[in-house]
């Protein structure tokens, strides 16, 4: 009989992601870690790719990331930002709490 386990969904998709698709992730990974609230990035599609797939790209890593990344389409380039977080800030206990 085989034995069954329970495992997060972020493992399976890890590890039985092919190793190509492992390592466009953490290109564009990379991309997004360098953005900062005031700064976004811009990705120019080299010959042979299309902006629909380095929109694919920048989603999988944000979703694999846990970031909210806005994305649009210019012309023949693509941009991305990390979106803004709604709602109130956390209160953070000060030295009188």
């Amino acid at each position: 009989m085989p034995r069954f386990d329970t495992v997060s969904m972020d493992e399976a998709r890890a590890r039985t992601a092919s190793p190509e698709r492992t390592q466009l992730v953490a290109e564009y990974l990379a991309y997004i870690e360098q953005l900062t609230p005031r700064a976004a990035g811009k990705l120019k599609p080299s010959e042979g790719e299309s902006t629909r797939a380095l929109r694919r790209r920048l989603g999988a890593a944000a979703q694999a990331s846990g970031k909210d990344l806005a994305v649009k389409t210019v012309g023949g380039e693509v941009y991305f930002w990390l979106k803004a977080r709604r709602g109130r800030p956390r209160k953070i206990a000060g030295p009188g709490s």
